[in-house]
């Protein structure tokens, strides 16, 4: 049972942080979440 919950817990903490991190480096470099997205899709082909 604990090697159940252990396998559906972990992933989820692993996102949950993940998530957090982007939201406090968006917060604290107060980048736009355009500014973001665009740093993190290709250069636009002009």
């Amino acid at each position: 049972v604990q090697t159940l919950i252990a396998a559906l817990a972990l992933p989820y903490l692993a996102t949950a942080a993940f998530v957090v991190y982007l939201d406090l480096r968006v917060r604290t470099e107060d980048l736009g979440w355009e500014r973001f997205a665009a740093e993190r899709s290709p250069a636009p082909v002009d």
